[in-house]
């Protein structure tokens, strides 16, 4: 309508559903259905109550249909006025996914199936080629073989905590390697921004640093800034300065959290 779009959100399980006759109870203050339910699971029977004000608030609805010993499907609708369209992040030019008119070659090494297809899908979409390997040994074994094989790769993403062999050690041996694999630069994938973490990311050899969550046009800028037609210069990331001795939320991480992809 006018005022924006319909919607409505449906959360279904296969629990211990509820009966007809209780589901009236459930979105009243203090109340759950089963006074045993708080002993079996825990909880104060306040959080649909809270739902519903919020809800109420915002001009939507919350129900609720549920079948005893089948499951139930909580649902809540809203109407949201429609958004602006959103624009493309500081495009990376065609030029810097090339060198020498080949696309650039990428290594990610991270160990969680979910964020490695969600960098390889970024990644790629912006016309990068990009390996994958699980652990920081594989890195390294990698970084050899590509040169052996004529095919170096131009860039390491590297994930700092995995398991077998961890970032910083991976980052390490490969520095110890003799050229021309010492010689390519590593990018850290953390979410520990302090600088204390980020001083020990550079003494352990990596070149920057992009923060986890990941933005895609920081990780864009940060690839392109040493592989790209300015990596001559090369500068580092800043590193984050604290909010005073005793800060208690890094601002980066906050920045990262709220604005990651």
């Amino acid at each position: 309508g006018a005022r924006g779009h319909d919607l409505r959100f449906e959360v279904t399980d296969t629990g211990i559903g509820i009966n007809s006759a209780q589901q009236d109870r459930l979105f009243k203050r203090f109340s759950q259905v089963d006074g045993s339910i708080s002993r079996r699971f825990g909880g104060t029977g306040l959080g649909l109550v809270i739902c519903r004000h919020l809800l109420s608030l915002m001009g939507g609805e919350i129900g609720v249909d549920s079948r005893e010993g089948v499951g139930s499907t909580f649902w809540f609708t809203l109407t949201l006025p429609p958004g602006e369209r959103p624009t493309i992040e500081h495009p990376v030019a065609a030029a810097d996914i090339e060198i020498g008119g080949r696309p650039v070659r990428l290594l990610l090494a991270e160990d969680v199936p979910l964020n490695q297809e969600l960098a390889c899908a970024v990644l790629e979409a912006q016309g990068y080629v990009v390996d994958v390997v699980e652990d920081g040994a594989e890195a390294i074994v990698a970084v050899e073989a590509a040169l052996t094989q004529g095919r170096g790769y131009d860039l390491v993403l590297m994930d700092v905590q995995m398991p077998v062999m961890d970032g910083l050690t991976a980052t390490r041996r490969i520095r110890a390697l003799p050229p021309p694999a010492c010689e390519i630069p590593i990018i850290a994938m953390t979410a520990n921004v302090l600088p204390k973490q980020i001083n020990d990311l550079r003494a352990a050899g990596m070149d920057d640093h992009v923060g986890k969550p990941f933005r895609r046009a920081d990780l864009y800028a940060t690839i392109a800034r040493w592989t790209g037609p300015q990596r001559e210069a090369r500068p580092a990331a800043p590193i984050p300065a604290p909010d005073g001795a005793n800060a208690v939320l890094d601002p980066a991480v906050f920045d990262a959290l709220k604005d990651g992809f």
